[in-house]
């Protein structure tokens, strides 16, 4: 995992639904490339992997959203990007040819947190790569799709 924070950092894999945590975020990251492939081509991708790059406690409203959601008044903003797998298959005159690329998905989230949090403390971050798809949406243009729930714990007891 590579870090640019200075606030320490635990991130760990989660299987969600565990209990409901009180404080996540649910988000997609998506991409898109340009790739030598054709739209009958065939595309596998394997699990992503995850780095967290930078978080950063920030203020921010208190109340509560349109949507329902208790805001506290702090937020913990997420920075990092994903490492991606993906093979395209190609069948040219009854020949078959894989080509691997890797290619980086960046994101930036951010989860409501409790305003008591000073972030004086090692920070403790689940999550659970939901979906991960890639199709080739025209000649030479490949669509990534990332869904993940990322959880925060502040683990002080």
């Amino acid at each position: 995992m590579s870090r640019c924070s200075s606030i320490p950092i635990c991130l760990f894999p989660i299987q969600f639904p565990t209990t409901m945590p009180e404080f996540f975020s649910q988000f997609q990251a998506t991409q898109t490339f340009s790739v030598q492939a054709d739209i009958n081509d065939n595309v596998a991708v394997t699990t992503p992997s995850i780095c967290v790059s930078n978080i950063r406690f920030v203020p921010s409203v208190a109340g509560t959203s349109a949507e329902g959601q208790i805001l506290t008044g702090k937020n913990l903003i997420v920075i990092g990007f994903f490492n991606t797998k993906i093979v395209i298959t190609q069948v040219e005159n009854g020949v078959r040819r894989n080509n691997t690329l890797e290619r980086v998905i960046p994101f930036s989230t951010n989860i409501v947190v409790p305003l008591e949090d000073n972030g004086n403390h090692e920070v403790f971050l689940g999550f659970d790569i939901q979906d991960f798809s890639a199709i080739i949406i025209a000649r030479n243009t490949l669509f990534c799709s990332i869904s993940l729930v990322l959880t925060y714990d502040n683990c002080d007891d």
